[in-house]
């Protein structure tokens, strides 16, 4: 017998992404995106439409934790994630900020 397969999200939920730790695909604007420009600026993209290269986390702290312990987000951007950025998604993992103007930059 096959082994059940996680409920897939509705189809009326928009584009659908993985978060690069846990590899779990659900909606776009449920996970929080990192961005690189041509320029090799890393952000958060809180808006989600910056250009560049993307990457995609669930908010969880365990999700959070792995990416930042097996260098997965700087495996995906090809780049150094700087402390200002994990600062950033944590806080924005938590819910303590919704704000624009706290993206990180590098």
């Amino acid at each position: 017998m096959a082994t059940p397969q996680p409920p897939s999200p509705p189809s009326d939920a928009g584009p659908i992404r993985s978060c690069v730790a846990c590899r779990l695909k659900r909606p776009k604007r449920t996970l929080l995106r990192v961005s690189r420009t041509k320029q090799g600026i890393i952000a958060c993209d809180l808006r989600q439409v910056a250009p560049g290269r993307g990457v995609y986390l669930c908010g969880d702290a365990r999700c959070l934790s792995r990416a930042r312990a097996k260098g997965l987000l700087a495996r995906a951007l090809k780049h150094a994630i700087p402390a200002e950025v994990w600062e950033a998604l944590e806080r924005v993992g938590a819910g303590q900020t919704d704000h624009y103007d706290d993206m990180a930059r590098s």
